[in-house]
């Protein structure tokens, strides 16, 4: 199924290049379809390491049994395969998305990017955030019912 959903988006990614797109448009469409291709990837592999837990976990919820005879030889395991989940996820979206290095670099290596700009998108962001969580945090009610200051 993985594979004909690859293939459908392959092949339209071919009869859209055939109309003859201009270059922007076709680049931004290769970088669409290696996005949707790396959260395929991402939800099979999420699938496949969790989803026995998960049936796992409930089954126990029922029979209490199972927990001495297949969840402790086996829990550590599962618990090692969803760290690692966590690293292979982390080296396909390095792998696959310009914008993901870009941004990693841009916020953890200062040293590897220092560009004037960067550090400004970074501050402009960090401080949109703060300002959105200050504006929820001064409209919830407080306890005597009153809202909290605007500052």
């Amino acid at each position: 199924m993985l594979i004909l959903g690859l293939r459908k988006a392959h092949q339209n990614h071919v009869q859209v290049k055939s109309q003859g797109m201009r270059k922007d448009d076709e680049e931004k469409h290769h970088e669409h379809y290696r996005t949707t291709a790396m959260l395929l990837v991402v939800v099979i592999l999420f699938l496949i390491v969790e989803l026995p837990h998960g049936i796992l976990k409930l089954l126990m919820i029922f029979m209490h049994e199972l927990h001495d005879e297949v969840y402790n030889p086996l829990g550590d395991i599962l618990d090692i395969a969803s760290l690692l989940n966590n690293g292979v996820n982390f080296v396909l979206y390095c792998s696959m998305s310009k914008e993901f290095r870009d941004t990693f670099l841009a916020t953890f290596c200062k040293c590897a990017n220092p560009d004037e700009e960067s550090e400004k998108w970074i501050n402009k962001t960090l401080i949109t955030k703060l300002n959105e969580a200050h504006k929820v945090r001064l409209s919830k009610p407080h306890a005597n019912g009153s809202l909290g200051q605007m500052v």
